[in-house]
């Protein structure tokens, strides 16, 4: 084993008499399935391997999955790699796994493995990977090293860094270095993705700013739910202009108990953490409003709409007159690219971020709204209602924001591909 993980293993084992505990209150907390799946220690079970070249994409949750299905298929379809190449989902959260069997079929899907030295050499037995592609996130020391031991190429596709200038990040710039000397290209979505982590990269390392593939986002063919939810939408909405809040944190719900303009817009809400959703709908009438939840609708209208379901909020955006995203009030935000695949403007708040690039692209073009207060995001509800952002200029504008970025996929899978014919030629 690498000398520098076998001490980060050792340090784990030391450390996990504090480590165990705060994992089980992050558990209580948070109620994430990942936190305690035991699928996630042993071995995989996947079809035996095939001659072709096995490319594991490796991501966290459902939000990733449209990617995963785009860059899926635009390999497969590749003249160049397409025939010789067998994809495998590797996803951390067993929700979006399960929703992804019904939706994606005739894809092999394995847990993404806890990052413990044995629970990553049983993954890495199991799905016996030749590429692995890590999708947005990368401090996964032992799931990389594994396959890189074993003669993986290492890939970063829309890389997202959270460079820090603490005492604590400077003492682990070693223990960051390391990981990224894992990757045989590390690909991020701007510049200054890559400014964050630019004192920790390794010497050699190949670093690219590619621009955001999330602005190639497909829209997932319909859930199975469309009709079932058209219909909660419409009847309670009341025939009013329909506002969207999704991924909401506490900080954003303060927001918009303060600024939303109830006796003239319906309010379609959706808590990041599903979690929450009964402490949010107890809030909300608490301050009066009347709550249909997706899980337990109410006949007639409603001043809020609470999706409390996986998987259909970037469908639900097609209903919006405008939408705010959270997490960039108390956090570092949420994919804002959403409400921009059906054309419709989106506001957040001030903090940039995981999603500095697609904030500025979209206020450059004039569909991205950052906000410093609750009274800003007041202005921003009035704005919809009086027709200032009226939608047949916001399809135009939206247009013209995803085509600026249309190079970002191409410059991507590009790189995917000659990844993969070097490995080729190192097998040969």
């Amino acid at each position: 084993m690498n000398p520098q993980l076998l001490l980060y293993n050792l340090f784990l084992v030391a450390a996990a008499p504090v480590l165990l505990p705060l994992k089980v209150v992050r558990y209580l907390r948070r109620h994430e399935d990942y936190e305690v799946a035991p699928d996630r220690l042993f071995a995989p079970s996947l079809p035996a391997k095939t001659k072709k070249t096995r490319v594991v994409f490796v991501a966290l949750s459902w939000g990733e999955t449209a990617m995963l299905d785009r860059l899926s298929r635009d390999l497969e379809a590749s003249e160049k790699v397409g025939q010789e190449i067998e994809i495998v989902w590797s996803i951390r959260e067993k929700a979006a796994r399960e929703m992804a069997k019904p939706r994606f079929p005739n894809r092999m899907l394995a847990p993404m493995p806890f990052d413990f030295v044995l629970a990553a050499k049983n993954w890495q037995r199991a799905v016996d990977a030749d590429v692995v592609i890590a999708v947005e996130k990368f401090w996964w020391p032992n799931l990389l090293w594994s396959a890189k031991s074993d003669g993986a190429s290492i890939i970063l596709v829309n890389g997202r860094s959270r460079g820090r200038k603490s005492i604590a990040y400077k003492l682990l710039s070693g223990y960051q270095r390391f990981i990224l000397s894992a990757f045989d290209v590390l690909m991020f979505g701007d510049e200054a993705q890559i400014e964050r982590i630019r004192d920790v990269l390794p010497t050699n390392a190949q670093a690219i700013a590619t621009g955001n593939i999330k602005f190639a986002f497909d829209q997932i063919a319909p859930p199975a739910t469309a009709d079932s939810l058209e219909q909660w939408v419409t009847q309670a909405s009341d025939d009013k202009p329909l506002f969207m809040a999704g991924s909401t944190h506490q900080s954003d719900e303060d927001w918009l108990v303060e600024s939303f303009p109830f006796e003239r817009a319906t309010l379609l809400l959706a808590p990041r953490n599903l979690k929450r959703a009964d402490e949010v709908a107890a809030r909300f009438e608490k301050e009066g409003k009347t709550v249909s939840r997706r899980s337990a609708p109410l006949e007639g209208k409603a001043d809020i709409l609470l999706l409390d379901s996986m998987g259909e909020l970037p469908y639900v955006y097609k209903w919006a007159n405008a939408a705010y995203v959270g997490g960039a009030v108390s956090s570092r935000g949420h994919n804002i690219l959403e409400p921009l695949a059906h054309n419709v403007p989106v506001a957040y708040g001030p903090n940039r971020g995981d999603f500095e690039g697609a904030q500025k692209a979209a206020e450059e073009f004039g569909v991205g709204f950052r906000l410093n207060s609750a009274e800003e995001l007041k202005a921003y509800w009035e704005s919809a209602l009086n027709g200032q952002m009226p939608r047949e200029e916001m399809e135009k504008r939206a247009a013209l924001l995803f085509e600026s970025q249309r190079a970002a996929m191409q410059v991507t899978l590009q790189s995917i591909e000659n990844s993969i014919i070097e490995r080729h030629q190192k097998s040969a």
